[in-house]
């Protein structure tokens, strides 16, 4: 069995993806990429340093833990809500992005078919609790 290893967690959901069609979701999930990959760029993470699993409407990614915390802060309450609110602002309607975002760190158990653990399952409890749902929709 592999060992825990910790890991930054984050944690995206695009907002109301079910009410999308399937071009819409396209457009909606290469820009929800586009935008973490800029701020993990901006934030001094190299591609290499995190892994990435998609969820369809959102992805996670388990970021190493080498990866400065106040960078990778910055990069998300200041760099990703500026490029997403520039995409925003030029797109139709139903290509425009709102997300739900957490960011978590601890433990995870990395194997052939993902990732693991508490801290995991933590962080996709606050990612679909009703306290960060009813902020985005405020």
């Amino acid at each position: 069995m592999n060992e825990p290893v910790y890991r930054t967690i984050l944690l995206f959901d695009i907002e109301g993806s079910g009410l999308r069609d399937d071009v819409e979701k396209r457009v909606v999930r290469r820009t929800l990429y586009e935008v973490v990959h800029a701020a993990l760029s901006s934030a001094g993470a190299e591609r290499t340093r995190y892994r990435t699993e998609d969820r369809g409407d959102g992805v996670f990614l388990l970021v190493d833990p080498s990866v400065s915390k106040p960078r990778l802060l910055h990069a998300l309450l200041h760099s990703l809500p500026e490029d997403l609110a520039d995409r925003n602002r030029v797109a139709s309607p139903g290509a425009r992005v709102r997300l739900r975002t957490v960011l978590h760190g601890g433990e995870v158990t990395l194997d052939e078919h993902g990732a693991l653990g508490r801290d995991l399952d933590a962080a996709f409890r606050l990612l679909d609790g009703a306290e960060l749902r009813a902020v985005l929709a405020g």
